[in-house]
């Protein structure tokens, strides 16, 4: 099983800006540089790959709310990093801080049937079972996310954060091409948009995501 982070791996949020063709000065109250840590949260969000996908999801998000919004999602942002602030080291706290945001982004960038947010299956608890599913839409109308499931009695898992996921008439669609040629064929994951929940489904090559019993396979239900 592989974890994949599709991000710029130098930890140089700033830097995306240029790639983005966004400019930093309109940038700076939106979140960090990875080149001037300023406190415990932020160089917890440096060294891990996962809360900087999070952090560079934002980008376009609050770009596209600042322009529908102007200067109150400057004030309301700056509001919501002394809140992440609080988090200090603490994964799970950056991470609930940094989903509730780019739902709240989400929404106000026009998704209108409210994709973004949590869907699962099963319980944590009854680890043979299990599967959680993070979405936000983007301004584009693509999807970011992650999805972990734990699957039969000796807990095969399956994990992996994606960015893009195209439309398509039933839902979207994410592709990965394994760069380093690994892959016999590519890993295609279909997400169908159900009634406050999302099937997917995958082909055989994203079991490069997986242990050998291990599935992304399923019905993901809301979190109330």
């Amino acid at each position: 099983m592989k974890r994949v982070y599709k991000v710029f791996l130098n930890c140089t949020i700033l830097s995306t800006l240029i790639i983005s063709n966004i400019n930093a000065d309109n940038y700076q109250a939106t979140s960090l540089s990875c080149d001037e840590v300023k406190n415990d949260t932020e160089q917890a969000i440096c060294d891990d790959e996962y809360l900087i996908a999070l952090d560079m999801a934002m980008i376009p998000l609050y770009m596209k709310a600042q322009q529908k919004v102007g200067k109150k999602i400057e004030q309301e942002q700056n509001q919501w990093i002394k809140k992440r602030n609080q988090c200090k080291k603490d994964f799970d706290c950056i991470v609930e801080t940094y989903k509730n945001r780019l739902i709240r982004l989400s929404e106000i960038t026009g998704d209108k049937d409210k994709i973004s947010g949590d869907y699962g299956y099963g319980d944590n608890k009854q680890i043979s079972n299990y599967g959680k599913l993070w979405v936000v839409r983007e301004p584009d109308n693509t999807l970011n996310g992650a999805i972990y499931t734990v699957t039969g009695p000796t807990a095969h898992t399956c994990e992996v954060n994606f960015q893009g996921a195209k439309p398509t008439k039933d839902g979207w669609k994410w592709v990965y091409q394994d760069p380093d040629g690994e892959l016999e064929e590519p890993c295609h994951i279909h997400f169908i948009k159900e009634k406050n929940a999302f099937k997917i489904d995958a082909t055989q090559g994203c079991q490069y995501f997986c242990g050998a019993r291990g599935t992304f396979r399923g019905e993901y239900f809301r979190s109330k």
